[in-house]
């Protein structure tokens, strides 16, 4: 139903603070196991919708909430007139509307609208008493069982909330419903939803600085987050150049896709010219492209040109930064000197916050997989280790990382004595070129967004954040095979056994 109630307020102005109401309906969130979103914008096709407040119980279904700053002498003198074709605004009541464009989009992306919707109206200048003093015409459009009033308590909303519905057993879960609603806070993979937990919703939602720092733990949801943040800044300005910044090809590519499954879930308009993935390499050969050299940069041991850092480009109106530790700290610095009017984001793995940072306390890392160091002919061991694991698993359930010559002379021992087909991973290889259906060999410098369930490390001295990260990537079993110890592997050891 669509009504208007004229004319006392239409010219009444937002209020630009959350009143004491609205910040009562968003702390629920803190003590029951409601999502609360307040001024939250539903994207479909090329239409947005933004809720004033919109609230989800997992055991009820969704509750979308008008809010109105209408006081007792308001509706006290008001006329109401059905429309309908009313447009929500401060004169305005447009349930129905809402309530259909949610309907549609749940039937376009679940295949079925079955999922309960509930509408309030909350009066933040109207207590419940001076309600009962409004004539009977306006209570019959207004209904007192639906509208949150100015002096309700938190126990006296919930009642209210609980009281007007019944529970759902067949409900779906939260994932699909709010998965499919709201798509800037849902992360797909392997064609799963996954719906964003409270931190990363409010990195998402909060603006970003100049320069600024998130931090988390591994598969603590990190690159996926800022790729959702990224793509809802473009949704909310589409000239808004963003640019994500990946160690190498492969790595970009597996982001891309991510990135192309996500667009195609949310059925949305998205500007994909605003929108670059992009490995340092590229980057500096962008610049220097304003020169007009020819030199271009290499892929490997690459330097950054004195004349770079002594002169501006234009990358992106924000850059983001993934994997920093894998990154050498003087492109880091090169990334500093270009945005330093623009906004840059770092993004590093830590394992706990770091003191006036963003930082994202929850990892979805296996917390029963094990680690195995052992002291051992290693290239014997992973290929005894092999030929057991795949008279079980599948092929590419396996990760075998060493350095470039090892891993070539493992795959001829791999190809002599043990039947299955291999791939020798490279970084700087797009995704299309590999089959990542077959054994994967690689070295630790491939490896990055590459996850197996049995991973196998050897020749792990060098570099103790290459290390680090390489024990990361198994779901069960890692498997750190070594035939004389080393302090890295010490390092590691311990920082393992106190975590």
């Amino acid at each position: 139903m669509k009504f208007s109630l004229l004319p006392f307020f239409t010219q009444r102005k937002k209020q630009r603070n959350l009143s004491p109401l609205i910040q009562t309906l968003q702390r629920l969130e803190h003590s029951t196991n409601l999502l609360v979103f307040s001024n939250v914008t539903i994207y479909y096709h090329t239409q947005k919708h933004t809720i004033a407040l919109l609230i989800f119980d997992p055991l009820r279904g969704v509750y979308i909430f008008e809010v109105k700053p209408w006081s007792f002498k308001d509706l006290h003198n008001a006329t109401i007139t059905k429309e309908k074709m009313a447009k929500p605004q401060h004169n305005t009541l447009a349930y129905n509307s809402m309530q259909e464009i949610i309907k549609k989009k749940f039937q376009d992306l679940i295949h079925h609208d079955n999922i309960p919707i509930f509408n309030y109206l909350i009066l933040e200048n109207l207590s419940s008493t001076e309600y009962n003093q409004l004539d009977e015409t306006i209570k019959v459009h207004l209904p007192q069982n639906r509208i949150i009033f100015q002096n309700l308590s938190r126990t006296k909303i919930i009642k209210k909330l609980k009281q007007e519905t019944k529970l759902h057993s067949t409900l779906a879960n939260t994932d699909t419903i709010l998965g499919n609603l709201l798509i800037q806070y849902t992360i797909v993979e392997d064609e799963k939803l996954h719906f964003c937990n409270h931190e990363q919703r409010k990195f998402i939602d909060t603006p970003l600085q100049k320069e600024q720092h998130l931090y988390g733990d591994y598969k603590s949801g990190k690159t996926s987050t800022i790729l959702l943040k990224a793509i809802y800044e473009i949704l909310k300005n589409p000239q808004h150049k963003i640019v994500i910044i990946k160690p190498n090809t492969l790595a970009k590519d597996i982001l891309q896709k991510k990135f192309l499954a996500m667009i195609e879930h949310a059925i949305i308009s998205f500007n994909l010219d605003a929108f670059e993935i992009v490995t340092p390499t590229e980057v500096l050969n962008k610049h220097l492209h304003k020169f007009n050299t020819k030199n271009l940069i290499e892929t490997k041991n690459f330097t950054i040109d004195k004349k770079l850092m002594k002169t501006s480009f234009y990358l992106g109106d924000t850059v983001m930064c993934d994997d920093v530790e894998l990154l050498p700290p003087e492109f880091l610095k090169y990334l500093k000197h270009i945005q330093q009017k623009r906004t840059l984001l770092f993004v590093h793995h830590a394992n706990k916050a770091q003191k006036g940072y963003e930082y994202f306390s929850r990892s979805y890392q296996n917390t029963q997989r094990t680690f195995q160091f052992q002291k051992t002919n290693p290239y014997a061991k992973a290929l005894h280790l092999i030929t057991t694991l795949i008279q079980k698993h599948n092929t590419h359930e396996i990760l075998f990382v060493a350095n470039d010559t090892n891993r070539e002379k493992f795959q001829d021992d791999v190809t002599s004595f043990v039947a299955c087909d291999t791939t020798l991973l490279n970084g700087e290889k797009h995704l299309i070129q590999h089959n990542l259906n077959n054994l994967l060999l690689a070295t630790y410098n491939d490896i990055i967004d590459i996850n197996a369930k049995y991973v196998m490390l050897l020749d792990g001295c060098d570099n103790i954040n290459q290390l680090d990260y390489a024990l990361q990537r198994a779901s069960h079993t890692t498997y750190v095979l070594y035939d004389a110890c080393c302090d890295t592997l010490v390092q590691l050891k311990d920082k393992l056994e106190n975590n």
